[in-house]
């Protein structure tokens, strides 16, 4: 056995105590189903989540990752109790994740199988076209691919583990953790500076994003350029 099957393996057997252990609380978190109100909060399969987004950025996906394996099955239980991902119904009963994109792939990665998921809208009885039109004008779907250009719907992938990598949107996650700006409600706030960034700053694909990549775009994220961003905050950000 590899060393990475045998970590998700481990981690695999530690989501089935995860699974076992919530069956007290049943009467509390049901099974996702259509019978479900909304904003209820249940549980999913991670592996049948299909995204509403092309890209994650890998190298968080991968730090999301290392920061689940630390957790012992309580905390880990308690810590995605807490971190539910927003969900609606789409055709068919198929469940589409808005948010959370990074730690469900964090989680298939690691042979994690299940989450908990809130449920934000009924779509079922829509067509796929008009599914995707719903949620593009909600702004809960971001089909851009890691070049920045936009695709047609059938290019988000089907599941989270097809989530491609764009290294763009994991420089954007760490200059927020450094304070470059500050977290914003906004829409796609942090693909928003994503494609800031892509304009200024060279990155391969797959590059590692480097720390001085980071001090970069820190010094990019509180120009005046940024000034219509969500969560500029220039050189006064309150996330310190």
């Amino acid at each position: 056995m590899t060393g990475v099957a045998k970590r998700r393996g481990i981690f695999a057997i530690t989501m089935l105590s995860l699974a076992g252990s919530t069956a007290s609380h049943a009467a509390e978190v049901a099974e996702c189903s259509l019978a479900l109100g909304l904003q209820t909060h249940c549980l999913c399969a991670v592996s049948q989540l299909h995204p509403t987004q092309i890209t994650v950025g890998i190298q968080q996906v991968r730090e999301k990752e290392r920061e689940l394996a630390k957790k012992s099955v309580a905390k880990l239980g308690g810590y995605l109790r807490s971190h539910p991902a927003p969900a609606v119904w789409g055709p068919g009963g198929a469940l589409y994740i808005i948010d959370h994109h990074h730690l469900s792939r964090a989680l298939w990665n690691r042979g994690g199988t299940r989450m908990y998921c809130e449920i934000k809208a009924n779509f079922s009885a829509d067509a796929s076209a008009e599914l995707w039109e719903k949620m593009e004008t909600m702004g809960w779907a971001y089909p851009y691919d890691e070049s920045g250009t936009k695709r047609e719907s059938n290019a988000i992938p089907p599941t989270v583990a097809g989530l491609r990598d764009d290294p763009y949107r994991s420089l954007a996650g760490y200059v927020r953790d450094a304070c470059g700006y500050e977290k914003s409600n906004a829409v796609f706030a942090e693909f928003r500076w994503a494609e800031y960034f892509r304009k200024q700053i060279p990155i391969k694909p797959s590059q590692i994003v480097e720390t001085r990549i980071i001090d970069q775009a820190i010094a990019y994220a509180r120009s005046d350029a940024a000034a219509n961003l969500p969560g500029y905050c220039g050189n006064h950000c309150s996330c310190r």
